[in-house]
């Protein structure tokens, strides 16, 4: 996880300076190219967190689901075993918690 978030951090950091040194470079048409590439990452950004919160809802449905089939005393539904895999209900409640967590740091 540390390795990761060096990467991105290191990843981030060339981006920045790419942006810094194309900001001051106009294309053909005189546009500044440093604007446009800031206005390409951050619709860039909106798409990633758009499809992260897009998972963080379906995980958080599949998860209120299974604690209120386990607060009744039934079973996983498929979609949470396909998800999950075969494990007790409790196993994948702490899943779907862990995953969640992750996905909202």
């Amino acid at each position: 996880k540390a390795a990761t978030i060096q990467h991105l951090q290191s990843a981030l950091k060339a981006k920045n300076q790419t942006i810094e040194i194309l900001s001051k470079s106009r294309n053909t048409n005189g546009e500044n190219l440093g604007a446009y590439i800031e206005e390409a990452v951050a619709e860039q950004c909106k798409t990633k967190l758009a499809e992260k919160n897009e998972e963080v809802n379906r995980l958080m449905e599949l998860l209120h689901d299974m604690e209120e089939r386990q607060s009744q005393g039934g079973t996983a539904t498929t979609a949470t075993t396909a998800t999950t895999g075969a494990r007790s209900d409790s196993d994948q409640i702490e899943t779907l918690k862990e995953r969640l967590k992750e996905l909202e740091q």
